[in-house]
């Protein structure tokens, strides 16, 4: 009989498995070991797998709930034409970050699009601010990155006193460039 965990109740698939491994090792039976090892890790695969979904399941109700909370406070503002001049907004807030008086303030973002304008050309330039990097390039290229810059994207810190066009040849990685396209979009007061 299989040694229990909890012992009045039946016992679970885990206990039966480590019995068997317990028997197999005693009889120096590896296959058996091998087979009763494997056995074992699918199911504590499975079970890690269904309390994944479980709390997954719990977080996406939480997540509607949320979201409607938000929308009904800011309903009434929509609906007043408070918020005509916006496209939308982001709303964040991280819990895990503690302040001495609690919570940090919410992060929250509002949207507006910037006028469809025909551009100069060349890369970038969504659909949303139809702007490109050349176009930035000729407007900023020569101004110097300045530490509000830095402080608006800290992937800039290392180019502060470098000019805007420095500072873009400096790396060609999207990542990076982007964040100097939000800085310009933010200087034109489009983010």
């Amino acid at each position: 009989m299989p040694k229990k965990d909890n012992p009045g109740t039946e016992p679970t698939p885990q206990e039966l498995l480590r019995e068997q491994m317990r028997e197999a090792v005693a009889n120096e039976d590896w296959k058996a070991v091998g087979k009763v090892s494997a056995d074992l890790a699918k199911l504590e695969k499975e079970e890690a797998r269904l309390a994944r979904e479980a709390a997954e399941g719990a977080v996406k109700e939480l997540t509607i709930k949320v979201k409607d909370t938000i929308t009904d406070l800011l309903t009434p503002m929509i609906e007043s034409g408070e918020l005509d001049g916006c496209d939308g907004v982001w709303y964040g807030m991280d819990f895990g970050d503690l302040m001495e008086s609690g919570l940090r303030p919410a992060s929250c973002k509002l949207l507006k699009s910037a006028a469809k304008a025909p551009r100069a050309g060349g890369g970038g330039g969504g659909t949303k601010f139809n702007v490109g990097y050349k176009d930035f390039l000729a407007k900023y290229g020569d101004e110097l990155v300045t530490e509000a810059d830095a402080e608006f994207r800290s992937a800039l810190k290392p180019n502060v006193g470098q000019t805007w066009k420095e500072a873009y040849e400096s790396s060609t990685g999207g990542n990076f460039r982007y964040h100097i396209r939000e800085c310009w979009l933010h200087k034109d007061g489009l983010i």
